[in-house]
């Protein structure tokens, strides 16, 4: 879709037109990373799409919205979230990097937990 056609559109999708910008096929390429992969499908990807987009600032909820609206009908969705595991800053597959920490902490939780309780600690109901 064209930078005219999105703005048009009313998309969340923050769009910069008239800039060096403009010419940026999305964070992928700013980051150095071929778009001739499956990176390339990503509605970041888009042209015109301003690459900041995918990196608001933790605790700006607009910004991240914004983000995250970009991610919602994304066909490579799965994909960027995994690779986007390990990453500590930006939106990948929809997940804050805060939100993705606790994806990945969740399992070791878990089993803290099912210690705790085994070994009958503190404030664990038995």
């Amino acid at each position: 879709m064209s930078a005219a056609a999105l703005a048009s559109a009313g998309s969340a999708r923050r769009v910069v037109t008239g800039s060096r910008r403009e010419s940026v096929p999305g964070v992928w390429r700013l980051l150095g990373v071929p778009v001739d992969g499956w990176q390339g499908a990503g509605n970041c990807a888009e042209p015109g799409l301003d690459p900041d987009l995918m990196y608001p600032l933790e605790g700006d909820g607009p910004a991240v919205a914004e983000a995250k609206a970009t991610c919602v009908d994304c066909p490579i969705l799965a994909a960027c979230l995994t690779a986007g595991m390990s990453e500590s800053a930006g939106v990948w597959g929809g997940m804050t990097a805060q939100e993705r920490r606790a994806v990945r902490l969740a399992p070791e939780l878990r089993t803290r937990r099912a210690a705790v309780k085994t070994a009958g600690g503190p404030g664990v109901a038995a």
